[in-house]
């Protein structure tokens, strides 16, 4: 199911870059693709999505809402809302592996194992 999946998102990609090589998957995305998963709860598409949701509207809100905060108060960009952004990602990630090693919506027999392990 997954290569699937994975096969028609890479036609509907293809078709619509009109053009694909390696320049294409920089390693900064599939980073981002593997926390999606483990952030959401691997096994569970629900925790996936969840996961994916998190780490794409989040970075976006901090992009309008940090830099216009930044200017407001100390009149000059400070930190960059891209450095902002990834210190939110790894500290999402600890947090996560820190407190729900198995995602935040993690499939029911992940759910028993981690919690057989931690016993």
């Amino acid at each position: 199911m997954g290569a699937s999946f994975g096969g028609i998102a890479g036609g509907m990609f293809a078709a619509m870059q009109t053009f694909v090589s390696p320049e294409s998957f920089v390693l900064n995305e599939s980073v981002m693709v593997l926390a999606m998963v483990v952030l959401g709860g691997m096994g569970n598409i629900w925790g996936v999505i969840a996961g994916a949701m998190l780490l794409s509207f989040v970075p976006e809100l901090l992009r309008y809402t940090v830099e216009p905060a930044q200017m407001a108060l100390f009149g000059k960009l400070l930190v960059d809302p891209e450095v902002l952004r990834m210190l939110v990602f790894g500290l999402a990630l600890v947090l996560t592996m820190r407190f729900r090693p198995a995602g935040l919506w993690p499939e029911t027999r992940h759910r028993r194992e981690m919690s057989e392990n931690r016993a």
